[in-house]
């Protein structure tokens, strides 16, 4: 049958009409119905077939072909509908939370645009995008602080030692290196040797997101180890993360003393009787050489570390020391004691007193952290060696009217004839006391997170102090000064003695002074502390976070007194908070 013109014209406006409908059509690639036969004369022609994709729109109804009725239109098609969009931006920034969202549709948990990346396999040469990270993190952490970006870190093992200052930045780990997709996983952080986080100095914001922290043991004696330094910053937050700090050294010993090995000074000689004079005018008036005094030895005092000025025993003056007429034997002068007589030993100085041992557990806090000031006390100085006494000046004797006198070894038969007696030796100085031995010195703490008059916030975390370091052992006090030998008493007259008959004009000798005591040992050293969270001024707010102290050190072993206290354990010490109701709040 032929089909007429205004039949043709018919059906392309109905094709037209189907085609704008499936362009119209939300799904992403609506079918469209064939186009329904015409009928015959009086009857509407039969549908067309729904479209394969369409879930919408049937076919078109067939035209009109003469008939009363159109063609029904053919069946939809079957339901194969589109997925919604994978991803409707909620945000045009995005950052990293906990639910992991993509929130401005770039692809990752965070903003792209707005991080440096950091991975393992990174170079620090790169420029820190996502496709071209860094390989440090506190490379990332510089690069971040001159664009004012954040730092996302993928999973590895870093020995980085993070430290942001004054350009606050945050640092956001748990991203998978392959992808960049988020976990709960956290990125290790272990340097050898120092805190693994220190924040200094930041005003705004700083996040710091699913890190495991860990510092290493201290090294050097008394030194401490601090997992994460928190110093002078307004708004911190911890979040995520796991901190464990490594164990304190133990404190220096005392240091050693030196004791003076240089024997005290040793008493002057005394003068010698030098050659005979002789009375003049008749015998009665003595020559001026016999009006000489023949002194005992006398040399100025010394002073002692501890104050103590010494000085030997004064030789007594000879038996002339009138200038007047001398009998016929005139005994010298005994020597001045110092501190004994000359014919009593000297008595050596007594030991000192032991150090006190540290009574503290915890030395001091500072800006720089942890210091270990809870010494042990120096020993005392010991006492001061007796000094020896002087010896007693030597006799004087006289030949007068051809009798011998108490001379007994004179040979001058002349009369007048006077021998001096001559000056005693002065004493040995006495030993100064030995210094006291030096106090052990703290050891180091073990400190998770130390707050320094900043506003902290920790949640969702796990912090662990270990063991203080051990308090350092005391020196021992130095020995004391030997002490100094004697003075030599003055000879007689050459002329007045034989070989086997010593004269009685001759000067005594000194005694020896007596040793310095030692000094007394240091006391021992203080223990260092296990502290998981310590705080000054203001007290963290804790939520969901585990605290685990370690033992605090021992103190040291004392030498004389007993040892030194041992290094405190808590959880939390707070010191001039303003307010401390903060402190654990939450923390379980």
């Amino acid at each position: 049958m032929r089909t007429a013109p205004w039949v043709l014209l018919s059906a392309f406006s109905l094709l037209t009409g189907a085609i704008a409908s499936a362009c119209s059509s939300p799904g992403a690639s609506a079918g469209v119905g064939a186009i329904g036969a015409g009928g015959a004369t009086g009857e509407g022609g039969s549908g067309g077939e729904g479209g394969a994709l369409s879930d919408e729109h049937g076919g078109a109804a067939g035209a009109e072909s003469g008939g009363a009725l159109a063609g029904e239109g053919g069946e939809s098609g079957a339901s194969t509908s589109s997925e919604p969009p994978s991803c409707v931006p909620a945000s045009t920034s995005d950052i990293p939370d906990d639910d992991f969202l993509d929130s401005n549709c770039d692809g990752i948990d965070g903003d792209v645009s707005h991080a440096i990346f950091v991975s393992p396999s990174g170079s620090d040469a790169a420029d820190g995008t996502l496709g071209k990270p860094v390989q440090t993190i506190q490379h990332g952490v510089e690069l971040a602080a001159a664009g004012k970006q954040d730092v996302y870190v993928c999973m590895g093992e870093y020995t980085d030692n993070i430290v942001v200052s004054k350009d606050a930045v945050s640092v956001f780990g748990g991203y998978d290196c392959s992808d960049w997709s988020r976990t709960n996983a956290r990125v290790k952080v272990a340097p050898a040797s120092g805190s693994a986080l220190v924040v200094r100095g930041t005003a705004a914001a700083v996040v710091i997101d699913r890190l495991e922290l860990r510092s290493a043991d201290a090294a050097k004696a008394g030194e401490s180890s601090i997992g994460a330094m928190i110093v002078d910053s307004g708004a911190v937050t911890l979040s995520g993360v796991t901190i464990t700090a490594g164990e304190g050294a133990a404190g220096k010993p005392g240091a050693a003393v030196k004791a003076v090995t240089s024997a005290a000074p040793t008493g002057a000689s005394g003068d010698d009787a030098g050659s005979q004079c002789n009375y003049i005018d008749g015998g009665v008036v003595p020559s001026p050489a016999c009006q000489t005094l023949r002194t005992g030895g006398s040399r100025g005092t010394v002073t002692c570390p501890n104050g103590d000025r010494v000085r030997g025993g004064v030789g007594g003056t000879g038996g002339n020391k009138t200038y007047t007429d001398i009998a016929l034997h005139t005994s010298g002068e005994s020597g001045l004691p110092g501190g004994k007589a000359v014919n009593q030993k000297a008595q050596p100085g007594k030991i000192a007193a032991a150090g006190v041992p540290a009574s503290a557990g915890f030395g001091e806090a500072t800006a720089g952290g942890y210091l270990p000031t809870n010494i042990g006390g120096e020993g005392s100085i010991g006492a001061t060696g007796e000094s020896g006494g002087g010896g007693g000046g030597g006799d004087a004797c006289r030949y007068y009217d051809n009798t011998l006198a108490d001379c007994k070894t004179q040979r001058w038969y002349y009369s007048g004839a006077v021998f001096m007696g001559a000056g005693g030796g002065q004493g040995g100085f006495g030993g100064c006391g030995g210094v006291g031995g030096k106090g052990g010195q703290g050891g180091g703490a073990s400190i998770a997170v130390f707050s320094w008059r900043s506003k902290l916030t920790i949640v969702h975390s796990s912090l662990t102090s270990s063991a203080g370091g051990k308090g350092g052992a005391p020196s021992a006090g130095a020995a004391g000064q030997p002490g100094g030998a004697v003075g030599s008493g003055g000879s007689a007259s050459p002329t007045d003695h034989s070989a086997t008959t010593p004269a009685i004009e001759k000067g005594q000798d000194g005694a020896n002074g007596a040793n310095g005591g030692p000094g007394g040992p240091g006391g021992a050293g203080g223990g260092g502390p296990s502290i998981v969270v310590f705080a000054t001024l203001y007290a963290p707010t804790m939520t969901a976070t585990t605290l685990s102290a370690g033992p605090g050190g021992p103190g040291g072993v004392g030498i004389e007194k007993e040892d030194g206290a041992p290094g405190e354990s808590n959880e939390t010490k707070l010191v001039d908070v303003i307010d401390d109701g903060a402190a654990g709040a939450g923390s379980q």
